[in-house]
């Protein structure tokens, strides 16, 4: 276990993926980011080996989240490239982007599981977006699911809400409570991004 943690420590150094970058205007190169995700998911697969209740290593899921905003960025800059888009800050809960066309504001909150989520549950979701992007990544923190979820038109006071869960990659419908997963968008994210995403 102390070697797999060293192992562990020398790669994030090496692999260092950094979901907001304070102060940067300048993102890095998409290939470095795709191999650093590659590299974590190996790591985060030896992990999950050793991860149980019994274990002195507790079960997390940390990156994920950077992960799906990664993919997400790409996207947006890629299918809305006369658009302005810009990240929040970590402290603002109810949106991860605010896309602008000069005319509209559409702000977008993130929503990521992966393939290591027993339950795909979805964290709790804030007030303050226009539309939820929720993304499946499989075991590689590769896209294998997308879907576009409107705001739905609830009292204020239901939020955040919390116990979602994000569909199954390859599914849509009209998901659990208030959110309507039926805008599967898979096809059109996965053709968005860039080759070799």
């Amino acid at each position: 276990l102390t070697q797999l943690a060293a192992d562990f420590a020398s790669l994030a150094a090496e692999a260092t993926v950094r979901c907001r970058p304070q102060g940067s205007s300048q993102l890095n190169d998409h290939t470095d980011i795709l191999r650093a995700i590659a590299d974590y998911a190996t790591a985060y697969a030896r992990l999950d080996a050793l991860q149980g209740s019994s274990s002195l290593l507790p079960p997390g899921d940390q990156k994920t989240g950077c992960f799906g905003e990664f993919y997400v960025h790409l996207f947006l800059l890629r299918t809305r490239p006369r658009a302005t888009v810009v990240r929040s800050g970590h402290s603002n809960k109810a949106w991860d982007f605010r896309v602008s066309d000069g005319t509209v504001d559409s702000c977008i909150q993130v929503k990521t599981v992966s393939g290591f989520s027993a339950t795909r549950a979805l964290s709790p979701i804030h007030h303050g977006w226009q539309e939820l992007f929720v993304v499946s990544l499989d075991r590689s923190f590769r896209p294998d699911g997308f879907w576009v979820v409107p705001a739905p038109n609830i009292d204020l006071g239901a939020y955040p809400l919390k116990g979602l869960r994000a569909p199954l990659p390859g599914t849509s419908g009209r998901g659990q409570g208030v959110l309507d997963f039926s805008r599967n968008l898979f096809a059109e994210f996965v053709a968005a991004l860039p080759p070799g995403t």
